[in-house]
């Protein structure tokens, strides 16, 4: 194909003139798992047990913290805090000793000095801003009135404590900027909240009361004063643990935990190996980018190292080597065994996905989905006639649909073949030579040293470093006035040497992190007044500042049956009514200042209006979920892929079930088969809400869900559940039906379904074949199904989450 036709070929964004900067909005940042609970460990004493009952992180365009600041919290989320709050609460409180340390004083019922105090400054860490009066007294107010009813002052500051720690100020950074002339017409983050901004960057927790102190005297609002905090900052080992998170997320090291590997091939990928893996990537980005002043760069070509036994073994060297093996020329961070694992496939390498992963992650380039249609498997090799992997993908990539995308990947990966899919050195592949020349971009390179090298000399790799950064550190996604900005701090890390240290404080010190696109409008002189009206009189406003208050004369308020003018519009009592008890739905009306008699009808048929035509409370009850007795003959009829012989469940069973099911006015979409034998497919039709979900943001959520490596199965499942919940729904399944870029999925509310946390034993008793084993499968939907039934729901399905024995599933209503 000619480069000029190439569909995905796009500018480069280096090259188009950025926008004047301006910053992004202000935001909620909410605490990701590690953040809160790194926070509960320096906020209560040594030994605190903390929750284990959390919701695990989501990643958005690459990283916790900007998944944080825009996914909902869900109501079990919400639970899952108020839970942590209490216990880490009662165990703090449990012990006299502990107590009476922790909060420095002894409270009384007659004097409440102590807790008060102690709420003041306790409140003040946790919040990571002084308190309110206001505040203060609405805690030691709680803490009294407990304290009245459930035995005395300490459990009074337990809960009190709970409140604290389960309190938005806590969980998440709040946000909102003050006026300053100087950064007109925007708002600067105030000095506390530039305390926190810097301590969760930096440190990955809460800020200490040095940074609490520096924020108290106004220091961070200053240039001098922000760069004395940041570098005693990035002087105390908090910040070693603290960006080392920023380098494994960027790295998507949190994969080596769940990455699969064929157990007959590779029996050596323990628990503890993984984690060596993970250590030694880990160990290589803080000495080369956090101790002293090192280049950044040299995490591509060192070969130092930190190894255990089993670490050691597979790269053939002694336990206790510094360095791995010249021969095998690993180059750095591209040759370690962990990023070897981390993008391979389960019994076989992929330069395709090492290819990629330094095409996205290292150099920020885009690599569009597969078009629609395209298949992606890999051509095997003919019987008796071996063919090394590169040799399967060159035929792959004759297909010139395919060549645009894997032209930019392949190359890179074939750099790396000689390392196996657990990062093992190998001589041959399929008993034939390895050939590793290649090339980056018109680069020639001839093996992962080479490559390393290479990487490092190119210019986009300190753009991409600074990129992420920015959005680690900001915790959102830069916007297209933000560019300009992301630039810059490009270009001074390049000019410092490409020193992490310099960028991270070039970071802190940029616009974009120091203020909020919060414009001003109408911006009036302090203190002035000037006369205003209501419909209900005259009176003045007076200027704040930053705006104009509201008008102090009476306000119009609501009509009420009083036989006034309450809404000031010249008519008294208007339109009003009200209902009363009657069994369906009674109304008064307000006749002169007084309400009529109760009037109502009586209740009807319950039909598939979205009404309560018999007035019960439930509405379309009896129509909602229908469990569906059908056939294969029928569902292939509606999806000819969906034929009980090729396919029983799956992708074209899904929609076949669904387009079946969306015939009927009172529901929407349809999953299972719940049962099946022979052509009997028991199907399970439901109100929902089909809404499009593009595989991008389901991968956001659970990488492997991305329409290509997965379409059903477990992580898409919970991926489904999860996008579903962050917009208010209970749960969802899906897809229903599904193109290249987006998968229809079906959303259901709480009054149609509800959410089961249980173990594989309480499914299993109602079907043998569904256990931690199997995990998911024919036998499960049937045994989930049971289980709902039995439960008094009329079906469910699942796991729409799952762990060890542990899993959720959906249940549905009738």
């Amino acid at each position: 194909m000619d480069p000029a036709e190439d569909p995905w070929e796009e500018p480069d964004p280096d090259d188009v003139e950025p926008p004047d900067f301006a910053p992004a909005p202000a935001t909620l940042h909410r605490l990701t798992r590690a953040e809160y609970l790194q926070s509960l460990a320096d906020l209560l004493p040594e030994g605190t047990p903390m929750p284990t009952d959390v919701q695990v992180d989501t990643s958005l365009h690459g990283f916790t913290t900007i998944a944080a600041s825009e996914l909902t919290v869900s109501p079990r989320e919400a639970e899952q805090y108020e839970a942590g709050a209490r216990a880490v609460s009662q165990y703090v409180f449990a012990d006299a000793d502990r107590r009476v340390a922790f909060v420095g004083c002894t409270p009384s019922a007659a004097d409440d000095a102590c807790a008060r105090d102690f709420l003041a400054t306790f409140g003040r860490r946790a919040w990571r801003r002084p308190l309110g009066a206001d505040e203060v007294d609405a805690l030691a107010t709680l803490s009294a009135a407990v304290a009245a009813r459930l035995g005395g002052p300490w459990v009074g500051l337990e809960y009190a404590t709970s409140a604290i720690l389960q309190s938005p100020h806590f969980v998440f950074r709040v946000e909102v900027g003050e006026l300053a002339p100087e950064v007109a017409p925007y708002r600067r983050y105030t000095d506390h909240e530039m305390a926190a901004r810097l301590s969760y960057f930096l440190w990955g927790t809460t800020p200490d009361d040095a940074l609490l102190a520096d924020a108290d005297a106004g220091r961070l609002v200053t240039d001098a004063g922000l760069r004395a905090a940041t570098g005693r900052m990035l002087d105390d080992p908090r910040a070693r643990h603290g960006l080392v998170r920023f380098f494994g997320e960027y790295v998507h090291l949190a994969r080596l935990d769940t990455v699969s590997k064929d157990p007959d091939l590779y029996p050596r990928l323990t628990a503890e190996l993984r984690a060596a893996m993970r250590a030694e990537i880990e160990h290589l980005f803080a000495t080369v980018a956090l101790d002293g002043d090192a280049d950044f760069r040299r995490i591509f070509d060192t070969d130092a190292t930190v190894l255990d036994a089993e670490l050691a073994a597979l790269y053939g060297v002694d336990p206790g080597a510094e360095t791995l093996p010249e021969a095998q020329r690993r180059g750095g961070l591209l040759g370690r065994a962990g990023m070897l694992t981390l993008f391979a496939h389960a019994t076989f390498t992929s330069p395709t996905l090492r290819g990629r992963f330094v095409r996205i992650d290292l150099l920020c380039d885009d690599v569009p989905p597969p078009p629609e249609g395209v298949d992606t498997s890999l051509p095997e090799s003919e019987p008796g006639v071996p063919r090394t992997l590169r040799e399967r993908l060159a035929e792959h990539r004759s297909n010139p649909v395919c060549a645009g995308c894997h032209d930019k990947m392949d190359p890179i990966g074939f750099a790396l073949e000689r390392y196996g899919a657990l990062g093992e050195w190998r001589d041959t592949d399929e008993g034939l030579p390895i050939d590793t020349a290649t090339s980056l971009d018109g680069i020639p390179v001839a093996d992962a040293q080479e490559l390393g090298a290479a990487l490092a000399e190119d210019d986009r790799l300190a753009a991409c470093v600074a990129r992420r950064a920015y959005r680690f550190a900001t915790g959102h996604l830069e916007i297209e006035t933000e560019e300009i900005t992301v630039r810059e701090l490009a270009d001074r890390f390049r000019a410092d040497g490409h020193r992490f240290r310099d960028l991270v404080l070039s970071v802190v010190m940029s616009e974009g992190f120091r203020l909020a696109a919060t414009e001003l409008q109408d911006v009036c002189p302090l203190g002035e007044r000037r006369s205003c009206e209501t419909l209900c009189g005259a009176g003045t406003e007076t200027c704040d500042g930053t705006g104009w208050t509201e008008c102090d004369a009476p306000a119009p308020a609501a009509e009420t049956c009083n036989g006034g003018d309450d809404d000031c519009d010249g008519t008294v009592d208007e339109a009003l009514s009200r209902g009363c008890d009657a069994v369906c739905g009674g109304v008064q009306r307000c006749e002169g200042g007084a309400w009529g008699a109760c009037t109502g009808m009586a209740p009807g048929v319950e039909a598939c209006s979205g009404a309560d035509e018999d007035c019960d409370g439930v509405v379309d009850e009896g129509h909602r979920t229908q469990v569906l007795d059908t056939t294969y003959t029928t569902l292939r009829a509606h999806h000819p892929g969906c034929d009980g012989g090729g396919q029983r469940r799956g992708p074209e069973c899904n929609a076949a079930m669904h387009r079946l099911c969306a015939e009927s006015d009172c529901r929407d979409a349809g999953f299972g088969p719940v049962e099946n034998a022979g052509d009997r497919a028991i199907v399970a039709c439901v109100a929902a809400d089909v809404m499009n979900a593009p595989w991008a943001s389901l991968s956001a959520i659970h990488g492997i869900c991305d329409g290509s490596r997965q379409v059903i199965g477990s992580e898409c499942s919970s991926a489904i559940h999860r996008w579903c919940a962050s917009r208010g729904y209970v749960s969802g399944f899906g897809p229903v039906e599904r193109s290249a870029s987006d998968a229809a999925v079906a959303c259901l509310s709480a009054g149609h379904a509800e959410t089961r946390a249980i173990v594989y034993a309480d499914v299993q008793a109602h079907h043998a074949g569904c256990h931690a084993g199997t995990r998911l499968g024919p036998d499960c939907d049937a045994a989930i199904s049971r289980y709902c039934q039995a439960a008094g729901f009329a079906t469910g399905f699942g796991p729409i989450e799952n762990s060890g024995e542990n899993l959720s599933i959906t249940c549905v209503r009738p």
